[in-house]
């Protein structure tokens, strides 16, 4: 739904709720970036969402490490399964629990079938915990074709502090709202300007995003985070090494994932 993506800057909306869904694309203006997708791509695919709640996940992997993760013995790629419980009679006589399915991840050569969920909480908590040190933002590798992440952050601040300044004259009275309209709109079309490089940094780097997030748990944990940013930071810090433990043997705790999951940092994340 984003023309930003075909290369198109769309018009202001001013200060009516942000919809993509309500954006002319003859109203927009070439971009000086890169496009990702043709305008005919987004044409089609405008026309196929508008009405339609977006489904987020679409055909894409439902589970965090399913193709991320490897198997420990034959270093092949784990894929995503649903195991079943297989309850015993009651003790009391009054019959036997009903089946239920869970989520698993299984080596393709059958060397592991292990419980996921915990693995997927352990793996988060590892993610939540890197990302939380002061030195997130050192993880970034520079791209030679984009504009620092750090740069265009700092940008932002200053202009979101601009336009905070321009606000609080009007409330005080210092300044009209017609007065300050031109500052306001020019503000709003630099932040434009910025969040364009901003996206362009992200599709580079998945860390960028996280640049100048004061809570990585609450980021990570946001309705609005897709499955998809998070299996794509995974990817840029991890190899995540799945372990067998035996037949019969839960792993329930994070301390016991510990143990049976191997975590390789790619970058400078140790």
């Amino acid at each position: 739904m984003n023309p930003l993506y075909a290369a198109l800057l769309p018009p202001s909306q001013g200060s009516q709720p942000h919809d993509f869904a309500a954006i002319d694309l003859a109203a927009c203006t070439p971009g000086a970036w890169k496009k990702l997708i043709e305008r005919d791509h987004l044409v089609a695919a405008r026309d196929r969402l508008v009405g339609v709640k977006p489904n987020h996940q679409g055909t894409a992997r439902k589970w965090l490490l399913s193709g991320l993760a490897i198997c420990s013995v034959c270093r092949q790629p784990v894929r995503s399964a649903r195991g079943m419980t297989h309850p015993t009679p009651r003790k009391d006589g009054s019959g036997t629990a009903p089946s239920q399915r869970y989520h698993t991840y299984r080596c393709v050569n059958g060397h592991i079938m292990r419980r996921g969920e915990i693995i997927d909480e352990f793996v988060s908590d590892q993610c939540i915990r890197r990302l939380s040190k002061p030195d997130t933002i050192d993880l970034l590798i520079p791209k030679p074709d984009v504009v620092d992440i750090r740069v265009l952050n700092s940008q932002r601040i200053a202009l979101g502090e601009r336009r905070k300044s321009v606000l609080k004259q009007i409330s005080s009275g210092r300044a009209t709202e017609k007065e300050a309209e031109e500052a306001l709109d020019d503000i709003a079309e630099q932040l434009r300007a910025v969040d364009t490089e901003i996206a362009r940094a992200v599709a580079s780097d998945p860390l960028a995003e996280l640049v100048g997030v004061a809570d990585a748990r609450a980021w990570w944990h946001d309705e609005e985070r897709t499955l998809a940013r998070r299996r794509a930071v995974v990817e840029t810090l991890m190899t995540v090494v799945i372990h067998p433990v035996g037949a019969g043997k839960r792993i329930t705790t994070l301390a016991a994932a510990a143990d049976t999951v191997e975590i390789k940092w790619k970058r400078s994340a140790t």
